[in-house]
């Protein structure tokens, strides 16, 4: 059985190019688990999406990537890669597999026998269990072509943006933050450093409550109306105001229906690679942060 189970977990490098050519099959296995709010149980949900895609079943894969977290390094790279768009993410997930399997929905993955509960066969090559990427195949064993984690990366920037339901009951429970975050804007009547600072701060990616709540359509429409409750000219102001956030003082965050950027897009939408930063933008705000608008002229 064990000999059997060895043989049906694809190589650490076998794993990583299957998890770049199914990126909508691991969004779907590690959504609901992200997704759930730090400290908590994981839920059905997670368990089950987890076991679907990465269980295995009398020695048998589950799907093309069952066992593939049996790999030090490939559950690192998860980890690495999730973390890089979700910061919760290092805790989420293996929190998530350890609560999984008291619930009787065991993944196997590397370090499981924590839980009580061992599915990894015992002479799996475990490779670099600390490796920060799926680089698995580098070095000088060669074979693989390095690409695993930049395209897990890209997936899981999907995953990262909060769900409708979650934006939605965060924006609700702090509605204090909202305002304060609005506030700079409304009183400008348009885009400043300000504005743009409290706008990043509390929608780029890494902010665990809001970050990527603005790619949600219908999450901007109750936003634009929560400011109209203040300024009824919000409706208008509001979408422009973010737009010169990201063109003219290079604010790091993004919203649905936004203009062509070189900086932060929503998932599904495209960059222009070639829309730089306006000249001396760079110079006026430095390479990180919001910067100061060009000189007018």
């Amino acid at each position: 059985a064990v000999a059997a189970a060895a043989a049906a977990v694809p190589a650490a490098e076998v794993c990583g190019e299957t998890m770049e050519a199914s990126q909508a099959e691991l969004v779907g296995a590690l959504a609901p688990c992200l997704a759930i709010a730090p400290g908590s149980p994981p839920t059905a949900a997670c368990c089950s999406a987890l076991r679907s895609t990465f269980g295995l079943d009398d020695g048998s894969m589950n799907s093309t990537m069952g066992g593939c977290l049996c790999h030090g390094a490939v559950l690192q790279g998860v980890l690495d890669e999730a973390t890089a768009y979700l910061p919760d993410a290092a805790d989420l997930l293996p929190e998530a597999l350890a609560g999984c399997a008291q619930l009787g929905e065991a993944v196997p993955f590397f370090g499981e026998e924590a839980t009580g509960i061992v599915q990894c066969p015992e002479d799996l090559p475990q490779g670099n269990a600390t490796a920060s990427s799926f680089d698995v195949g580098g070095g000088d064993g060669g074979g693989g072509d390095g690409d695993g984690g930049a395209a897990v990366g890209s997936a899981l920037e999907v995953a990262a943006v909060l769900t409708v339901e979650r934006c939605g009951n965060n924006l609700e429970a702090d509605r204090v933050a909202l305002i304060n975050t609005l506030g700079p804007c409304l009183l400008a009547q348009g885009a400043s450093s300000e504005c743009c600072q409290a706008l990043e701060a509390a929608f780029s990616s890494e902010h665990p409550s809001f970050g990527g709540c603005l790619c949600h359509p219908e999450i901007l429409d109750s936003i634009v109306q929560e400011a109209a409750a203040f300024l009824p000219s919000a409706g208008d102001l509001l979408p422009t105001v973010l737009q010169s956030c990201i063109d003219e003082f290079r604010a790091d965050f993004a919203f649905s229906g936004q203009g062509k950027s070189s900086r932060a897009v929503c998932p599904g939408e495209e960059a222009d690679v070639e829309l730089l930063a306006p000249e001396g933008a760079a110079a006026a705000g430095g390479s990180e942060g919001v910067a100061a608008p060009p000189p007018p002229g």
